[in-house]
Protein backbone atom coordinates (compact mmCIF):
# COMPACT_ATOMS: atom_id res chain seq x y z
CA UNK A 1 0.00 0.00 0.00
CA UNK A 2 1.05 3.62 -0.55
CA UNK A 3 1.61 5.50 2.73
CA UNK A 4 -0.63 8.53 3.14
CA UNK A 5 1.27 11.58 4.39
CA UNK A 6 -0.63 14.73 5.24
CA UNK A 7 0.93 17.92 3.97
CA UNK A 8 0.07 21.58 4.12
CA UNK A 9 0.73 23.94 1.26
CA UNK A 10 0.38 27.56 0.20
CA UNK A 11 0.05 28.57 -3.47
CA UNK A 12 0.60 32.13 -4.71
CA UNK A 13 -1.21 33.14 -7.91
CA UNK A 14 -0.87 36.34 -9.91
CA UNK A 15 -3.84 38.51 -10.91
CA UNK A 16 -4.46 36.31 -13.97
CA UNK A 17 -4.50 33.07 -11.99
CA UNK A 18 -1.03 31.90 -12.98
CA UNK A 19 1.03 30.10 -10.35
CA UNK A 20 3.95 32.21 -9.08
CA UNK A 21 5.20 29.91 -6.31
CA UNK A 22 4.12 27.23 -3.91
CA UNK A 23 5.32 26.07 -0.49
CA UNK A 24 4.82 22.56 0.83
CA UNK A 25 5.09 21.50 4.47
CA UNK A 26 5.20 17.72 4.88
CA UNK A 27 6.34 15.51 7.75
CA UNK A 28 5.13 13.16 10.46
CA UNK A 29 3.62 16.01 12.46
CA UNK A 30 0.44 16.00 10.30
CA UNK A 31 0.68 19.74 9.52
CA UNK A 32 -2.58 21.50 8.65
CA UNK A 33 -2.97 25.17 7.70
CA UNK A 34 -6.45 26.68 8.12
CA UNK A 35 -6.02 30.37 7.30
CA UNK A 36 -3.59 32.66 5.45
CA UNK A 37 -3.44 36.46 5.21
CA UNK A 38 -1.08 38.99 3.67
CA UNK A 39 1.05 41.09 6.03
CA UNK A 40 1.94 44.78 5.77
CA UNK A 41 5.42 44.01 4.38
CA UNK A 42 3.99 42.07 1.42
CA UNK A 43 4.61 38.68 2.98
CA UNK A 44 2.13 36.18 4.39
CA UNK A 45 1.12 34.65 7.70
CA UNK A 46 -0.62 31.30 8.03
CA UNK A 47 -1.97 29.44 11.04
CA UNK A 48 -3.06 25.89 11.72
CA UNK A 49 -2.03 22.94 13.84
CA UNK A 50 0.97 20.66 14.14
CA UNK A 51 1.69 17.66 16.34
CA UNK A 52 5.13 17.86 17.91
CA UNK A 53 6.91 14.47 17.89
CA UNK A 54 6.12 12.77 21.19
CA UNK A 55 3.21 15.11 21.89
CA UNK A 56 -0.23 13.78 22.76
CA UNK A 57 -2.25 16.28 20.70
CA UNK A 58 -1.79 18.95 17.99
CA UNK A 59 -0.97 22.50 19.04
CA UNK A 60 -1.16 25.90 17.37
CA UNK A 61 1.25 26.33 14.46
CA UNK A 62 2.25 29.76 13.09
CA UNK A 63 4.12 30.29 9.79
CA UNK A 64 5.47 33.54 8.32
CA UNK A 65 6.59 33.75 4.67
CA UNK A 66 8.16 36.60 2.76
CA UNK A 67 6.73 37.91 -0.53
CA UNK A 68 8.57 35.19 -2.48
CA UNK A 69 7.35 32.33 -0.28
CA UNK A 70 10.55 31.81 1.73
CA UNK A 71 10.01 30.91 5.38
CA UNK A 72 10.63 33.80 7.78
CA UNK A 73 9.59 31.91 10.89
CA UNK A 74 7.82 28.70 11.82
CA UNK A 75 6.80 28.09 15.42
CA UNK A 76 4.39 26.06 17.51
CA UNK A 77 2.59 27.37 20.61
CA UNK A 78 0.29 26.11 23.33
CA UNK A 79 -0.83 29.45 24.82
CA UNK A 80 -3.59 28.03 27.01
CA UNK A 81 -1.62 24.98 28.23
CA UNK A 82 -4.49 22.72 27.24
CA UNK A 83 -2.25 20.58 25.04
CA UNK A 84 -4.92 20.61 22.33
CA UNK A 85 -4.89 23.90 20.42
CA UNK A 86 -5.87 24.46 16.79
CA UNK A 87 -5.21 27.78 15.05
CA UNK A 88 -8.29 28.35 12.90
CA UNK A 89 -8.04 31.97 11.72
CA UNK A 90 -5.43 34.73 11.54
CA UNK A 91 -5.26 38.41 10.64
CA UNK A 92 -2.32 40.80 10.39
CA UNK A 93 -2.85 44.02 12.30
CA UNK A 94 -1.79 47.27 10.55
CA UNK A 95 0.75 47.80 13.36
CA UNK A 96 2.38 44.49 12.47
CA UNK A 97 0.97 42.27 15.21
CA UNK A 98 -0.64 38.93 14.34
CA UNK A 99 -4.03 37.98 15.82
CA UNK A 100 -5.01 34.31 15.93
CA UNK A 101 -8.35 32.75 16.84
CA UNK A 102 -7.83 29.23 18.15
CA UNK A 103 -9.76 26.31 19.53
CA UNK A 104 -8.07 25.30 22.79
CA UNK A 105 -9.69 22.27 24.35
CA UNK A 106 -13.20 23.41 25.34
CA UNK A 107 -12.31 27.11 25.08
CA UNK A 108 -11.81 29.82 22.46
CA UNK A 109 -8.46 31.66 22.55
CA UNK A 110 -7.69 34.96 20.83
CA UNK A 111 -3.91 35.30 20.82
CA UNK A 112 -1.69 38.24 19.87
CA UNK A 113 1.85 37.71 18.54
CA UNK A 114 4.34 40.31 17.35
CA UNK A 115 5.65 40.23 13.78
CA UNK A 116 8.51 37.95 14.89
CA UNK A 117 6.03 35.38 16.16
CA UNK A 118 6.67 36.08 19.84
CA UNK A 119 3.69 35.68 22.17
CA UNK A 120 2.33 38.99 23.51
CA UNK A 121 -1.09 38.39 25.05
CA UNK A 122 -4.14 36.15 24.98
CA UNK A 123 -7.80 36.25 25.95
CA UNK A 124 -9.75 33.08 26.64
CA UNK A 125 -13.49 32.72 26.18
CA UNK A 126 -14.30 29.74 28.35
CA UNK A 127 -16.79 26.94 28.00
CA UNK A 128 -17.94 24.18 30.31
CA UNK A 129 -18.80 20.52 30.14
CA UNK A 130 -22.07 21.19 28.30
CA UNK A 131 -21.20 24.30 26.32
CA UNK A 132 -17.92 25.14 24.58
CA UNK A 133 -17.07 27.89 22.04
CA UNK A 134 -15.13 27.35 18.81
CA UNK A 135 -13.96 30.17 16.49
CA UNK A 136 -14.24 30.01 12.70
CA UNK A 137 -12.92 33.49 11.87
CA UNK A 138 -11.59 36.79 13.20
CA UNK A 139 -11.68 40.29 11.71
CA UNK A 140 -10.53 43.76 12.73
CA UNK A 141 -13.29 46.35 13.08
CA UNK A 142 -13.06 49.86 11.65
CA UNK A 143 -12.77 51.17 15.22
CA UNK A 144 -9.62 49.17 15.93
CA UNK A 145 -11.10 46.28 17.90
CA UNK A 146 -11.73 42.71 16.81
CA UNK A 147 -14.65 40.35 16.29
CA UNK A 148 -14.37 36.57 16.41
CA UNK A 149 -17.16 34.46 14.94
CA UNK A 150 -17.89 30.80 15.52
CA UNK A 151 -20.24 28.53 17.43
CA UNK A 152 -21.08 27.40 20.94
CA UNK A 153 -21.52 23.64 20.94
CA UNK A 154 -24.01 22.01 23.28
CA UNK A 155 -24.18 18.24 23.17
CA UNK A 156 -25.14 17.51 19.51
CA UNK A 157 -26.24 21.08 18.75
CA UNK A 158 -24.44 24.34 17.96
CA UNK A 159 -25.50 27.98 17.96
CA UNK A 160 -23.96 30.96 16.14
CA UNK A 161 -21.64 32.90 18.43
CA UNK A 162 -20.06 36.35 18.03
CA UNK A 163 -17.43 37.83 20.38
CA UNK A 164 -16.32 41.45 20.19
CA UNK A 165 -13.00 42.45 21.74
CA UNK A 166 -11.28 45.77 22.34
CA UNK A 167 -7.90 46.60 20.84
CA UNK A 168 -6.32 45.25 24.06
CA UNK A 169 -8.27 41.94 23.69
CA UNK A 170 -10.73 42.58 26.52
CA UNK A 171 -14.11 41.00 25.79
CA UNK A 172 -16.54 43.84 25.09
CA UNK A 173 -19.66 41.76 24.39
CA UNK A 174 -20.81 38.38 23.17
CA UNK A 175 -23.93 37.44 21.20
CA UNK A 176 -25.49 33.99 20.96
CA UNK A 177 -28.07 33.50 18.20
CA UNK A 178 -29.93 30.56 19.69
CA UNK A 179 -32.98 30.47 17.44
CA UNK A 180 -34.16 26.88 16.85
CA UNK A 181 -32.33 25.31 13.92
CA UNK A 182 -29.66 28.02 13.73
CA UNK A 183 -26.21 26.43 13.48
CA UNK A 184 -22.76 28.05 13.67
CA UNK A 185 -21.32 31.30 12.33
CA UNK A 186 -18.90 30.37 9.56
CA UNK A 187 -18.12 33.87 8.27
CA UNK A 188 -18.02 37.54 9.19
CA UNK A 189 -16.95 40.94 7.87
CA UNK A 190 -16.44 44.36 9.42
CA UNK A 191 -18.62 47.28 8.32
CA UNK A 192 -17.53 50.87 7.84
CA UNK A 193 -19.56 52.08 10.83
CA UNK A 194 -17.58 49.90 13.31
CA UNK A 195 -20.27 47.25 13.14
CA UNK A 196 -20.14 43.71 11.83
CA UNK A 197 -21.94 41.28 9.54
CA UNK A 198 -22.04 37.54 10.23
CA UNK A 199 -23.44 34.54 8.39
CA UNK A 200 -25.09 31.52 10.00
CA UNK A 201 -26.92 28.42 8.79
CA UNK A 202 -30.59 27.71 9.56
CA UNK A 203 -32.31 24.36 9.13
CA UNK A 204 -34.50 24.55 6.04
CA UNK A 205 -37.81 22.93 5.15
CA UNK A 206 -36.08 19.77 3.87
CA UNK A 207 -34.22 17.43 6.23
CA UNK A 208 -30.46 18.03 5.94
CA UNK A 209 -30.92 21.22 3.91
CA UNK A 210 -29.98 24.66 5.24
CA UNK A 211 -30.68 28.28 4.41
CA UNK A 212 -28.27 31.12 5.17
CA UNK A 213 -29.02 33.87 7.67
CA UNK A 214 -27.09 37.14 7.37
CA UNK A 215 -27.10 39.35 10.48
CA UNK A 216 -25.80 42.90 10.70
CA UNK A 217 -24.77 44.18 14.14
CA UNK A 218 -24.06 47.74 15.23
CA UNK A 219 -20.97 48.50 17.39
CA UNK A 220 -22.91 47.66 20.59
CA UNK A 221 -23.99 44.24 19.33
CA UNK A 222 -27.60 45.22 18.61
CA UNK A 223 -29.09 43.63 15.50
CA UNK A 224 -29.55 46.20 12.71
CA UNK A 225 -31.12 43.76 10.24
CA UNK A 226 -31.32 40.06 9.56
CA UNK A 227 -31.98 38.38 6.19
CA UNK A 228 -32.70 34.76 5.33
CA UNK A 229 -31.44 33.56 1.94
CA UNK A 230 -32.37 30.24 0.35
CA UNK A 231 -35.19 28.06 -0.86
CA UNK A 232 -36.30 24.43 -0.61
CA UNK A 233 -32.79 23.19 -1.47
CA UNK A 234 -29.48 23.22 0.46
CA UNK A 235 -28.24 26.84 0.26
CA UNK A 236 -25.14 27.61 2.33
CA UNK A 237 -23.12 30.84 2.24
CA UNK A 238 -19.98 30.31 4.29
CA UNK A 239 -17.93 33.44 3.57
CA UNK A 240 -18.74 37.15 3.48
CA UNK A 241 -16.76 40.26 2.60
CA UNK A 242 -17.62 43.95 2.69
CA UNK A 243 -17.70 45.69 -0.72
CA UNK A 244 -16.68 49.19 -1.73
CA UNK A 245 -20.29 50.32 -2.21
CA UNK A 246 -21.21 49.56 1.40
CA UNK A 247 -22.79 46.22 0.60
CA UNK A 248 -21.64 42.63 1.02
CA UNK A 249 -20.66 39.69 -1.18
CA UNK A 250 -21.12 36.13 0.05
CA UNK A 251 -19.91 32.79 -1.27
CA UNK A 252 -20.81 29.17 -0.60
CA UNK A 253 -22.77 26.52 -2.46
CA UNK A 254 -26.27 25.51 -3.50
CA UNK A 255 -27.85 22.41 -4.99
CA UNK A 256 -30.74 24.38 -6.50
CA UNK A 257 -29.52 23.78 -10.09
CA UNK A 258 -30.63 20.26 -11.14
CA UNK A 259 -29.56 18.89 -7.76
CA UNK A 260 -25.87 19.57 -8.48
CA UNK A 261 -23.77 21.13 -5.70
CA UNK A 262 -22.46 24.31 -7.32
CA UNK A 263 -20.48 27.34 -6.24
CA UNK A 264 -22.90 30.11 -5.24
CA UNK A 265 -22.17 33.84 -4.95
CA UNK A 266 -24.66 36.43 -3.67
CA UNK A 267 -24.38 40.24 -3.63
CA UNK A 268 -26.36 42.26 -1.05
CA UNK A 269 -26.70 46.02 -0.66
CA UNK A 270 -26.02 47.84 2.62
CA UNK A 271 -29.55 47.08 3.87
CA UNK A 272 -29.35 43.39 3.05
CA UNK A 273 -31.36 43.62 -0.17
CA UNK A 274 -30.48 41.14 -2.91
CA UNK A 275 -28.68 42.74 -5.87
CA UNK A 276 -27.66 39.61 -7.78
CA UNK A 277 -26.74 35.97 -7.37
CA UNK A 278 -25.02 33.42 -9.57
CA UNK A 279 -24.20 29.71 -9.41
CA UNK A 280 -21.86 27.67 -11.56
CA UNK A 281 -19.90 24.46 -11.52
CA UNK A 282 -19.50 21.08 -13.18
CA UNK A 283 -21.14 17.68 -12.98
CA UNK A 284 -20.07 16.81 -9.40
CA UNK A 285 -19.46 18.93 -6.27
CA UNK A 286 -18.09 22.48 -6.37
CA UNK A 287 -18.04 24.59 -3.21
CA UNK A 288 -16.73 28.00 -2.13
CA UNK A 289 -15.29 28.62 1.33
CA UNK A 290 -13.71 32.05 0.90
CA UNK A 291 -14.27 35.36 -0.89
CA UNK A 292 -12.18 38.55 -1.10
CA UNK A 293 -12.64 41.78 -3.08
CA UNK A 294 -10.22 42.75 -5.85
CA UNK A 295 -8.93 46.23 -6.70
CA UNK A 296 -11.03 46.37 -9.90
CA UNK A 297 -14.33 45.78 -8.09
CA UNK A 298 -14.42 42.04 -8.69
CA UNK A 299 -13.88 39.09 -6.39
CA UNK A 300 -11.54 36.21 -5.73
CA UNK A 301 -13.23 32.96 -4.72
CA UNK A 302 -11.50 30.02 -3.04
CA UNK A 303 -13.01 26.60 -2.54
CA UNK A 304 -12.92 22.92 -3.48
CA UNK A 305 -14.01 21.06 -6.59
CA UNK A 306 -14.75 17.45 -7.42
CA UNK A 307 -15.72 18.39 -10.99
CA UNK A 308 -12.47 19.97 -12.11
CA UNK A 309 -8.79 19.23 -11.57
CA UNK A 310 -6.71 16.07 -11.70
CA UNK A 311 -7.84 13.95 -8.79
CA UNK A 312 -10.36 13.78 -5.98
CA UNK A 313 -11.16 17.10 -4.29
CA UNK A 314 -8.91 19.83 -5.67
CA UNK A 315 -8.56 23.47 -4.72
CA UNK A 316 -10.68 25.72 -6.91
CA UNK A 317 -9.82 29.41 -7.34
CA UNK A 318 -11.90 31.80 -9.45
CA UNK A 319 -11.73 35.47 -10.39
CA UNK A 320 -15.16 37.08 -10.86
CA UNK A 321 -16.04 40.45 -12.34
CA UNK A 322 -18.16 43.00 -10.45
CA UNK A 323 -21.35 41.28 -11.61
CA UNK A 324 -20.28 37.83 -10.46
CA UNK A 325 -19.32 36.42 -13.85
CA UNK A 326 -16.16 34.29 -14.10
CA UNK A 327 -13.06 35.94 -15.57
CA UNK A 328 -10.93 32.83 -15.01
CA UNK A 329 -11.06 29.60 -13.01
CA UNK A 330 -8.10 27.49 -11.87
CA UNK A 331 -7.96 24.04 -10.28
CA UNK A 332 -4.91 23.24 -8.13
CA UNK A 333 -3.92 19.82 -6.88
CA UNK A 334 -2.68 16.34 -7.70
CA UNK A 335 -4.20 12.87 -8.04
CA UNK A 336 -5.12 12.65 -4.35
CA UNK A 337 -7.36 14.79 -2.16
CA UNK A 338 -6.14 18.39 -1.77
Amino acid sequence: SIPQVQRAWIHKLDADGNLEWQRDFEDAGSPALRSVRQTADGGYVAVGSYQVPGGSAPILWLVRLDADGATVLENVYDPSDNGDSFGLAVIADPAGDLLVAAEAGDDMDVVRFDDDGSFLAATQVTGDVDDFPTPFGIERTSGGGYVAVGARFRFDDSDPYVVRLTSSLAVEWTRLLDDPGNSGTPGGAATGDDGFVATSLLQGATEGAYDTVVTRFDPTGAVVWQKRIGGPTDDRLWAVTATGDGGFALAGWTDAVDGLVQLWVVKLDASGGLEWQTAYGGSAIDEAQGIAPTADGGYFIGGTSYSFGSGLYDIWVAKLDSGGQPVWIRALGGPGQD
